[in-house]
């Protein structure tokens, strides 16, 4: 059950580390995003993708769980099949009812390229194929078409539905075994501020619960409680700090691992979608513009890089003075993981151990040798400023 006071004692410490991470990774506060729990980079290029790919919420601080959130591809999916291509309504108003008859050929031959619609008018209406064929070329090449035609590129290829961005993992290992700056965060539970309304998302955000990962199912462990309830001091050394900058695949690569995806974001065809709000290019029905641009549309922002770290210490220290009963429990709990990180020692990544001083205070450790890498936040771009 909620414990108001704990609560707010967790929320305090969470944009407490929010403000040490942000100094500490000279991070600019107006994009930050601080990832909490267990993230690592994964083993694949589409694990990057997938967090890449979340829709990030308004929030100074958030679990990541692709499973859970919006996701950007699934959103601009949705908008371009609502768009109406440039000239459509002139190609349709010069078809007259032979535009429905064009629409059933190229469903069921699976083909509407201009060539196909050539070849279709000038067999089926030979004496206005080329007006036609002059009114179809111009909204094939439409951004709004190509962006529809590239998503339905992605549904055929071999990677099926698979929405590629434009780095991959291999890129990421490549900038982390270069040399790159090292860092340090640090907080004191009682005196570092925790003033996070200054942010892009004006404060707030969710927060751990507990102080350990096996207190993660929203209730508190009685000396997860006595921790957070008093002072508290962590100290975080970070070897390497990376930030890792990506956006959706929007043209062919020659990359050896992206030149086996298909593109399939157009700037400019959202941009179109982002700046007229009527039907003159936006279908009757959902999504529309409001709820995708609107002040609670799905498409607000959306992330642009990761900031991952590799090489971590982590070091908590807890002013409570523990039973020898106590001692016992927190040391089962640390192998488990504990704030910020919450890494299982049987990750085999992550050494987690913990001492106890003669009055019962604990300190509590966490390491991880170069190598493996976490993600330790996102950065947050307003839509307009990626498709302006």
């Amino acid at each position: 059950m909620s414990n108001p006071q704990l609560d707010k004692a967790t929320g305090t410490l969470t944009a407490q580390w929010y403000n040490a991470v942000v100094l500490a990774c000279k991070a600019d506060r107006n994009q930050f995003q601080l990832a909490q729990g267990n993230m690592s980079i994964g083993t694949l290029s589409e694990d990057l993708w997938n967090i890449l790919n979340v829709v990030p919420p308004k929030s100074a601080s958030s679990y990541f769980d692709p499973a859970q959130y919006n996701l950007f591809s699934q959103d601009y999916s949705g908008v371009m099949s609502q768009l109406i291509p440039q000239g459509d309504t002139a190609l349709q108003s010069a078809m007259g009812d032979a535009y429905s008859e064009w629409i059933a050929f190229g469903a069921t031959n699976k083909d509407t390229s201009p060539e196909a619609f050539k070849t279709w008018a000038t067999l089926n209406h030979p004496s206005q194929a080329a007006q036609w064929y002059g009114l179809y070329l111009s909204v094939s090449l439409s951004p709004v078409m190509q962006a529809q035609q590239a998503l339905y590129d992605v549904s055929q290829d071999p990677n099926k539905n698979i929405f590629a961005y434009n780095k991959t993992i291999a890129n990421l290992k490549s900038q982390l075994a270069a040399n790159q700056p090292s860092a340090e965060a640090t907080i004191d539970s009682s005196s570092s501020s925790s003033d996070i309304t200054d942010t892009w998302a004006g404060g707030g955000g969710s927060f751990f619960y507990g102080m350990f990962s096996i207190d993660g199912n929203g209730s508190y462990s009685s000396t997860a409680s006595k921790m957070v309830e008093s002072k508290m001091t962590v100290k975080a050394s970070f070897e390497k700090v990376v930030t890792f900058q990506g956006g959706p695949l929007a043209e062919p690569s020659k990359d050896q691992t992206l030149k086996n995806y298909t593109p399939w974001f157009n700037s400019s065809a959202l941009n179109i979608a982002y700046q007229t709000k009527d039907n003159t290019v936006w279908k009757y029905g959902q999504p529309s513009w409001e709820t995708t641009f609107g002040p609670n549309g799905n498409m607000q922002r959306m992330a642009s890089a990761l900031i991952v770290v590799d090489g971590v210490t982590i070091s908590v220290t807890s002013e409570a003075s523990f039973s020898t009963a106590d001692q016992t429990k927190i040391q089962q709990q640390v192998s488990g993981g504990f704030f910020p990180f919450f890494q299982a020692s049987e990750s085999s990544t992550y050494t987690n151990s913990v001492s106890f001083d003669s009055s019962g205070k604990a300190t509590m450790t966490s390491k991880s040798m170069l190598g493996n890498p976490v993600i330790i936040g996102v950065l947050v771009d307003p839509i307009a400023s990626v498709i302006g």
